[in-house]
């Protein structure tokens, strides 16, 4: 009997399973990277992910697997409409006979798969205790307060285009000096950002002020938190069908701030939309749930972002997303008055599909 683990080892990469059938590009540059496109059981185009190098490969689908994540042999399983030892000997190439109890696979790909469910669930209770945390003991507010006392801590937001009555509304504050460890110990003065969801704070991180610093410019402030997505308005608890995504929690507030500051333009069309922030480029599959009900998603990053830009247009698909492209950093364009919200529709509706 030749053990499930010795079949995918000498089976040929997942990757070259999966690219006949569909076509994927590459979302995540760490470890061995995660690979997304068209589902090629069910054709949906934003619900199937490969993982290549982790566990021998992983692949999913949000709608024929449920999210969860399968091996090789399931996936030739499911290619050649096939039983467990017929996959098996399609993907052994070695020269001995596989006798294999399928009964048995399917107590270990049982086992296997509720293993990391369970590690899936436990990970989300410890973000929920870490949120929870955050909020019950108003993690924020002494550096809220600090702030209001410090009219060169309020000084350093109105500069990054925040005005005294948005300072408020999100509550950000300033941190004198706070250690760090990138390895080894470091002190350096923060900005602080808390994250709402309904008027509840569900992150808090550190915006650290020096030029390159060890490990990158932010921090959490609590370790287990996750990093969920930035919502503009504090008192949302959704995305609707119309979103403007953001890169980054400044300028998300930046740009919300810009298009609330003219009363009389209520009936705007990006009054109308949810703002939402993601942290980097980078577009974590956990948040793609959150856009559900959105029918039209306008994605503006950096303008050195365009292929992430595609990437999370791809995960989140490309029917509903619009990438806009800047010649400069959003918030920067708003502090120097070169756009304003007529612009940055005009630019969205001017916007092509993606591809």
């Amino acid at each position: 009997m030749i053990d499930p683990i010795l079949v995918k080892e000498q089976a040929p990469d997942l990757l070259s399973l999966v690219e006949p059938l569909t076509t994927l590009r590459k979302v995540s540059s760490s470890g061995g990277g995660e690979w997304s496109g068209p589902c090629p059981f069910c054709g949906g185009i934003d619900r199937f992910s490969v993982q290549p190098h982790k566990d021998h490969g992983l692949w999913l689908c949000r709608h024929c697997t449920d999210g969860t994540w399968k091996d090789s042999i399931e996936f030739v399983r499911r290619r050649d409409n096939v039983g467990y030892v017929e996959a098996c000997q399609t993907l052994f190439r070695g020269p001995v006979k596989i006798g294999v109890d399928p009964e048995e696979y399917e107590r270990i790909q049982e086992k296997r798969e509720a293993t990391i469910q369970e590690r899936l669930e436990q990970e989300k209770e410890t973000q929920q205790q870490v949120r929870d945390r955050l909020h019950e003991e108003r993690a924020w507010e002494p550096y809220h307060q600090i702030l209001q006392s410090s009219d060169i801590a309020r000084q350093l937001w109105n500069e990054r285009g925040l005005t005294d009555e948005w300072i408020d509304y999100y509550k950000v504050g300033y941190c004198p000096a706070r250690e760090f460890y990138s390895p080894t110990k470091f002190i350096c003065p923060t900005l602080t950002i808390p994250t709402w969801y309904a008027e509840k704070c569900v992150g808090l991180s550190h915006r650290l002020l020096m030029e390159d610093p060890p490990g990158g410019k932010y921090r959490p402030h609590f370790a287990g938190a996750g990093k969920p997505l930035f919502m503009a308005d504090v008192i949302k608890n959704g995305l609707g069908e119309n979103v403007l995504l953001l890169e980054g929690e400044i300028k998300t507030m930046v740009t919300f701030a810009n298009i609330w500051k003219d009363q009389p333009l209520m009936g705007h069309p990006l009054y109308q939309a949810d703002v939402v922030g993601i942290a980097g480029k980078g577009f974590k599959f956990e948040w793609v749930p959150a856009f559900d009900e959105a029918k039209n998603i306008w994605i503006v990053l950096d303008p050195d972002a365009d292929e992430a830009a595609e990437k999370i247009a791809e995960r989140l698909g490309k029917e509903r997303c619009k990438v806009v492209q800047l010649p400069e950093k959003i918030d920067d364009l708003f502090l120097i008055d070169a756009i304003d919200i007529d612009l940055l529709w005009l630019l969205i509706e001017q916007a092509g599909s993606v591809k």
